[in-house]
């Protein structure tokens, strides 16, 4: 299209004077350089990650930025998601030293946030010898330590009756016979008021956790009733998030990573909470430290803005484009003039975007 002007240009004035449409053909080749366009997508990307990364929010790239503003359903994990890693041990099994040290064996190797609090409780009883691990994502863990078969993990998949309380609970066997079960009571994250209080803002919101539904009534006052789904497998997690996508929902997937590895994968924008943002997190989009949380709905506010402002920019920029060529076909405006006008046009939309991005930040209460 640039072509066409330029050369219609100069077929125009060539009749009449050569140095007139010699001039308008340079000119509108100079002030109409797509710089100015093609610098305000990254320019606004690069700035809206660097916001993002001051709050604790790191994306895989900017393309997530763009899919952060489509998203209108919101799943999330339970466990190391919503709740926090400082889970309370209310009860532990009685134990030799010996069965400490496996036990501790066996849930060293593994990154679910019981595991780790297993660990902790167990206050590092130094490892054994292993081999045949395996870690059954949203079941549990099957290995051999020290020559002994332990199974560690939800009641169903040891095949012992679950506990009567509302409290989470990890079961323990060793040679096929039941030890006993660690039994924990999950504290709330900070800022789930803040994340939950988006399903008042067109957003739907689900809660899909593998565990028993013992925490159900307190979850009621967070999500509606219809929204919240336990004993779900890895593989229903998937499910679930594939069935809404081909509803038109555009899903994000918010959990603790490995266990919600499938689920992550399949959404369209997976997000991976962490305590320790340098822990690997198979499948995601974005890693959000914990603490916070609570900016979420800030942080989708931001997406929005960012996606406005590139707009904006497109618009400015379009609106220079068509005032630079219409003095420029007219052969008036001079290429030397043109050729200050591009750097000039260049130099405005970048400060624009960079500033009107930080003006949405603070506005956000990013900055």
């Amino acid at each position: 299209v640039l072509l066409i002007i330029a050369f219609g240009s100069l077929l125009f004035w060539l009749p009449v004077d050569w140095q007139r449409g010699l001039s308008a053909f340079t000119a509108v080749l100079i002030v109409a350089c797509p710089c100015a366009l093609a610098l305000s997508t990254p320019f606004t990307m690069s700035a809206a990650l660097g916001v993002f990364d001051r709050n604790r929010f790191y994306l895989k790239n900017t393309a997530v930025v763009e899919q952060l503003a489509r998203i209108n359903t919101i799943v999330l994990d339970k466990t190391g998601t919503i709740t926090t890693g400082d889970i309370d041990v209310t009860a532990a099994p009685v134990l030799s030293k010996m069965q400490q040290r496996m036990v501790y064996t066996a849930c060293i190797n593994s990154s679910h946030p019981i595991s780790r609090r297993i660990c902790k409780h167990l206050g590092g009883s130094g490892k054994l010898p292993f081999d045949n691990y395996e870690e059954i994502p949203g079941k549990g863990i099957s290995v051999k330590v020290n020559a002994h078969q332990m199974l560690i993990g939800s009641a169903g998949f040891l095949g012992v009756a679950a506990t009567g309380d509302n409290t989470t609970s990890v079961h323990v066997i060793i040679d096929g016979a039941y030890i006993g079960a660690y039994r924990f009571q999950n504290a709330y994250r900070d800022g789930l008021n803040e994340v939950t209080a988006l399903k008042d803002k067109k957003y739907q919101l689900f809660l899909l956790s593998g565990d028993n539904d013992k925490e159900r009534d307190s979850l009621k006052q967070y999500f509606n009733s219809n929204a919240i789904h336990f004993n779900q497998s890895p593989q229903q997690k998937l499910d679930f998030i594939r069935i809404h996508q081909l509803t038109g929902k555009k899903v994000m997937m918010i959990g603790d990573g490995l266990n919600d590895a499938g689920a992550l994968k399949q959404s369209d924008l997976g997000v991976a909470v962490t305590d320790n943002v340098n822990n690997f997190s198979p499948g995601s989009d974005a890693i959000l430290d914990g603490r916070s949380l609570s900016k979420l709905p800030a942080f989708l506010d931001f997406s929005k803005d960012t996606v406005k402002v590139i707009y904006m920019s497109f618009l400015l920029s379009l609106t220079y484009n068509i005032i630079g060529l219409t003095f420029a076909v007219t052969g008036k405006l001079s290429p030397l003039t043109a050729a200050i006008l591009m750097p000039l046009s260049t130099a405005t939309i970048i400060s624009f975007t960079s500033i009107a991005t930080h003006v949405a930040a603070r506005r956000r209460k990013l900055s």
